[in-house]
């Protein structure tokens, strides 16, 4: 490792089902450099959060079960800003944001030795590097009935009020000064980026408040709009900068099977997503095998 310092990291996991898929997660970044925050959407009921917490030898492990978090809605921005504020009194080296259907494909060690040599690279990836105008309406209308599950006819109301709104032409971006970007929303930075993301808590909850998928927005808009940290970022922030491994080709995005396994370990990537034990267990199996074994 060349002498560096080894400076703590922290996992942020957000989890809403896959409990056996969870206690595998988190496992595997259990590591005596590694702190790893959980957060288990508040309508998930009958988990024993005590396993959890067991299933961890070396690391410290804290969850949360906080947030009722909707998929497309701001409370996935809400649960974002939750961890990192939890996770920030102790300004960690890497800050690294994982669903709970995520897994590492290559040894905890080496992602640790990874981002411990890394000196203020930010790992975000943007999806493209000219901003598509489409994805403006996430934020430029209300997006409203956020807080029930999502259905056809919900989704047939909210796409009329939409429509009504741009007949209306309400543009909740007119008075900003701010450019959009879009990306991936899981990401490993570092505190100063944390801290920085933080102190805009309160333009994140006005700007994004009942927004629709803003979560693959507003921290690539902060950092967009910044060049200090603009400049930080991996590789300009093409695909594949967060070293997240997503085949948007095959699904949305698809689930890794077995048959898989040597895409994943080839890869230069060190998580992929997703992940589900009822469609194939057998590629999680193969994962822990080969990166213990490595280890």
């Amino acid at each position: 490792m060349g002498g560096a310092i080894l400076e703590r990291q922290v996992y942020l996991i957000i989890a809403h089902n896959q409990k056996d898929l969870l206690l595998k997660l988190v496992k595997s970044l259990d590591y005596e450099f590694n702190d790893i925050i959980v957060h288990i959407d508040k309508k998930v009921k009958n988990w024993d959060f005590s396993e959890i917490k067991k299933a961890v030898k070396k690391s410290n492990i804290e969850i949360y079960n906080e947030i009722s978090v909707f998929w497309g809605g701001d409370t996935q921005i809400q649960v974002t800003m939750f961890l990192l504020e939890k996770a920030s009194i102790h300004k960690y080296k890497y800050y690294h944001l994982l669903s709970g259907v995520d897994f590492p494909i290559k040894p905890i060690r080496t992602i640790f030795d990874f981002f411990n040599e890394s000196l203020d690279v930010e790992y975000i990836s943007f999806a493209n590097k000219k901003f598509n105008v489409k994805y403006a309406d996430r934020v430029k209308y209300f997006w409203f009935l956020q807080r029930f599950r999502r259905n056809r006819f919900l989704s047939r109301i909210i796409g009329l009020s939409v429509r009504i709104q741009k007949l209306l032409r309400i543009n909740r971006l007119r008075k900003v000064n701010i450019e959009l970007q879009k990306g991936s929303n899981w990401f490993s930075i570092t505190d100063e980026l944390v801290q920085y993301i933080l102190s805009n808590k309160l333009f994140v909850e006005k700007f994004f408040k009942l927004s629709h998928c803003a979560d693959e927005l507003f921290i690539q808009t902060l950092v967009y709009n910044n060049d200090y940290f603009m400049n930080r970022v991996y590789n300009g922030g093409l695909i594949g900068g967060s070293f997240r491994y997503v085949d948007w080709n095959r699904g949305n995005p698809y689930t890794w099977m077995e048959e898989d396994l040597h895409q994943l370990l080839d890869s230069e990537c060190l998580f992929a997503r997703k992940f589900n034990l009822d469609i194939d267990s057998n590629i999680i199996d193969k994962l822990e095998e080969n990166i213990h074994h490595i280890e």
